[in-house]
């Protein structure tokens, strides 16, 4: 019992390219937390304007998919930490050149959406590649949990942070001192990436082109797709609206970083156990818990947008988001290991999610820009709490070969549909 005990727990156990994994996306979420978080609020501060907020995201999330295309190709050509890290260079080079216009990045906020969203694009390629080579079947939920808690606590040390810049520096100074200690951090994590090494993928080719035909063929695939679409559409109110409602119903900087900062404490619990209690076999049932919870949530907004009902949502968003996202990822990951050519799809399978998200995050934005005028109309909440009751599909379009318990102990589940190839496996952050 002892020995049997022991063996899993050596299974599961994380390589040191998947721990220093770990590290550097600690490092990149806790200034991406801390900048991004507040750049969306500092458009806000600047404009007061929704749908300028919305136009920036929107081309976002647009050219984070175009980004994710073109850096797919070069993770294929070039590796997977080349891209990696040319898209921490980017990022970094982003918010110098917000640190550098100030104000003036009003003037100029097609441009620096446009930006943003490419030098995204190559960073979260590279990542997702990373993610799938340094961990397996055996670790995998074990990585993905751990990945969570780890991002989880980063995002409760940036809004802290941010509270202590904001508390020692109000207004405009506030904001260019946060941008120049995320531009720090991230150089860090630059830094760090040279102690990785990743092998390469063994073919150069990038099927992109041929992965039309596989989801045409592969009703498993092609009904995860449709989920990492839903998925997009719940990101696209949770990524876009938090920040800008905290503001609204505390008016303060120092609120909004202290309370971003406990409602972390609550997502690492959530990660916490979902790390250490996850099954695959559990991967229905998680998801249609935490999708009512998020309804339920969503049905507060839709009675008034106050500062208990933004909360309570929040609230709630902190304990499924990391349980919601963990499960459907692992599942993603589970699918996309039965492909053709043994992983060498896992590029274009990342490629493709992420349009897939990115077109739900702009189909949200989309009807707020042309229904909702401002935070405190009816609207804005009937929009959330469709987004919410659009995650009930993903359950449906589960294939229980990949969603079970029997899915880790039979890895050729899909054959069927060919040698190695199944009809269907995770995340982000970011789900």
């Amino acid at each position: 019992m002892g020995i049997e005990r022991r063996s899993v727990q050596d299974d599961r156990r994380l390589s040191r390219e998947a721990r220093v994994t770990l590290v550097m996306q600690g490092l990149f979420i806790f200034a991406h937390s801390m900048a991004g978080t507040f750049l969306s609020l500092y458009l806000w501060r600047l404009t007061h304007s929704l749908s300028i907020n919305g136009i920036f995201n929107i081309l976002l999330y647009t050219f984070t998919a175009v980004g994710f295309v073109v850096g797919g190709k070069y993770v294929k050509r070039k590796g997977t930490m080349t891209v990696y890290r040319l898209g921490i260079a980017l990022i970094s080079l982003f918010y110098f050149a917000v640190v550098a216009a100030r104000e003036r990045v009003v003037d100029y906020y097609p441009v620096f959406g446009v930006f943003l969203g490419l030098a995204g694009g190559f960073y979260w390629i590279g990542y997702w590649t990373l993610s799938y080579v340094v961990s397996d079947e055996k670790n995998r939920l074990r990585y993905i949990g751990l990945s969570s808690l780890t991002s989880t606590i980063a995002t409760l040390a940036a809004p802290l942070t941010a509270a202590a810049i904001f508390s020692y520096s109000e207004g405009l100074r506030g904001y260019v001192i946060l941008f120049s200690v995320a531009l720090l951090v991230f150089l860090c994590a630059a830094a760090i990436s040279t102690r990785i090494k990743v092998p390469d993928t063994r073919r150069k080719t990038y099927y992109l082109n041929h992965m039309a035909s596989l989801v045409r063929r592969n009703a498993s695939f092609r009904r995860s797709l449709i989920g990492n679409t839903l998925l997009g559409v719940k990101q696209g109110a949770l990524l876009f609206l938090p920040p800008i409602l905290l503001y609204q119903v505390l008016q303060g900087e120092n609120k909004v970083g202290v309370l971003n900062a406990a409602l972390s404490f609550l997502a690492i619990a959530a990660s916490y156990l979902f790390s250490k209690y996850a099954t695959a076999g559990g991967t229905k049932m998680y998801l249609f818990v935490t999708v009512t919870l998020y309804t339920a949530a969503s049905l507060l907004l839709v009675s008034g947008i106050s500062a208990w009902t933004v909360i309570t949502f929040l609230v709630i968003h902190s304990i499924c988001g990391p349980i919601k996202a963990g499960t459907y990822d692992g599942y993603y990951y589970r699918l996309i290991g039965t492909l053709p050519l043994k992983g060498e799809l896992r590029v274009e399978s990342m490629v493709i999610r992420e349009v897939c998200w990115n077109a739900g995050r702009a189909s949200f934005l989309l009807p707020l820009l042309l229904f909702v005028p401002d935070l405190e109309t009816g609207p804005l909440a009937w929009i959330v709490l469709g987004a919410m009751v659009s995650q009930y599909m993903l359950a449906m379009l589960l294939d229980k070969r990949f969603s079970s318990a029997s899915a880790i102990a039979s890895p050729t589940a899909g054959d069927e549909a060919g040698p190695k190839q199944a009809t269907g496996v995770r995340r982000g952050a970011n789900g």
